[in-house]
């Protein structure tokens, strides 16, 4: 495994290497250091940690068997429905928080859609004692991961020229596979800590469910006090609205 990560670094070192020295690279590594791209790429990570921690952890959660203390004994298509509330969420808020976007700051949608994640994981975490409530915090959730998702692409495309926003686009993604994978990691170190017997078979305690979506809030929260801190003074500079346009001249 250390071998590995030491070959991808080198790999990585000698290409970033290379695209600085080619007239015409494949990805202008200059603008990736841009500070809004940096806000993007963070954002991005943010996302796709707190959202991998929700998939990886509520089916499963839903799915347990009643005598393991928690859950409700949903079959695999039941919990797949109980999903539907959080993917609407998600699309009615990326919807409103573009349109809230062009007039306020992108970086306060951000802060006020993380901070939605951040609190309805914290919910979760202490109210999840029906499928009802489950689904309901689910709802909050996406409600905060859809607009956040909405104003990061903002954030990350509106600096850099046009024909550079694919790629700026293309190393965030790579960054939030990384970090759901590392989610990914954390959350299943969470779960096995502790382990109960639910008849014949054995699964994670409600504890390791609780310290998941706690962790996730805690990563939603930083992410938010992160992107208030880059923001600074602009934070609450709302947006320009369109120019009125001049009547022809006759």
């Amino acid at each position: 495994m250390v071998g590995l990560f030491a070959a991808a670094v080198v790999l990585l070192t000698a290409w970033a290497a290379a695209e600085l020295r080619h007239a015409d690279p494949l990805v202008r590594l200059a603008v990736l250091a841009l500070p809004e791209v940096i806000g993007g790429t963070a954002l991005f990570f943010v996302t796709a940690a707190t959202v991998g921690v929700i998939n990886l952890t509520v089916p499963p959660f839903i799915e347990a068997p009643a005598t393991a203390g928690y859950g409700g004994a949903a079959s695999v298509f039941d919990a797949g429905l109980d999903m539907l509330p959080f993917a609407a969420a998600i699309t009615v808020a990326g919807f409103v928080a573009g349109l809230v976007a062009r007039r306020a700051s992108v970086q306060l949608v951000a802060i006020v859609t993380l901070g939605c994640e951040a609190l309805a994981l914290v919910l979760l975490a202490a109210f999840h004692q029906s499928a009802a409530q489950v689904v309901i915090l689910l709802a909050v959730f996406g409600a905060g991961h859809g607009g956040t998702l909405a104003v990061e692409y903002v954030i990350l495309t509106r600096p850099v020229p046009p024909a550079a926003a694919g790629a700026a686009v293309g190393v965030a993604s790579a960054v939030a596979g990384i970090s759901g994978a590392v989610a990914t990691a954390v959350t299943t170190a969470l779960l096995a800590r502790n382990l109960v017997r639910a008849g014949s078979a054995t699964l994670p305690a409600a504890a390791g469910y609780e310290h998941a979506w706690l962790f996730a809030a805690a990563v939603a929260a930083i992410g938010a006090i992160v992107t208030a801190a880059r923001a600074g003074p602009g934070l609450w500079r709302a947006r320009p609205g369109p120019r009125p346009r001049r009547p022809p001249c006759r």
